[in-house]
């Protein structure tokens, strides 16, 4: 009797053993975490692709102020906050106008050291912390307009 067992019992091992029933749900349960990371981080770089395309915008926005002849850096700043939809709350826009003599800085007030004067720019800078899904990102974006 105790050789029927034995038989019995690895009768059914081999069965067990050559059954492919199982076989696809357990390497889809293998596989399914990686897919499910691979695909939140490509939603990841896409939330992250779109808020900086919208923060880029938003600064070509003031910048076609300025190149239009705007004057007003209030407005210019204004205009890019506006323009900005998804704004986070600890974005931070400046406007400010800086001058140059042959590529090095200059008081805008003074004249160059040939006696012209000094080319004025201005300078249009957004900075903010952009989320994404997974982890915070620091996106910083600038943009040099020259204005005479």
């Amino acid at each position: 009797m105790n050789r029927s067992k034995q038989s019995n019992t690895k009768r059914i091992a081999e069965t067990l053993a050559q059954s492919r029933d199982g076989n696809a749900a357990v390497e889809f349960s293998l596989v399914l975490p990686v897919l499910a990371m691979m695909l939140v981080g490509i939603v990841d770089v896409g939330v992250i692709a779109y808020q900086r395309t919208d923060m880029f915008s938003a600064v070509r926005s003031g910048a076609q102020y300025l190149m239009a002849g705007g004057s007003d850096f209030e407005r210019a700043a204004e205009l890019v906050r506006n323009s900005w939809t998804e704004a986070p709350d600890d974005a931070v826009v400046t406007v400010d106008r800086y001058c140059e003599c042959q590529q090095v800085a200059n008081a805008c007030s003074e004249p160059c050291p040939d006696g012209s004067a000094p080319d004025a720019f201005a300078r249009l800078t957004i900075s903010a912390r952009v989320d994404g899904i997974l982890k915070e990102y620091g996106v910083f974006a600038s943009d040099v307009i020259r204005v005479r």
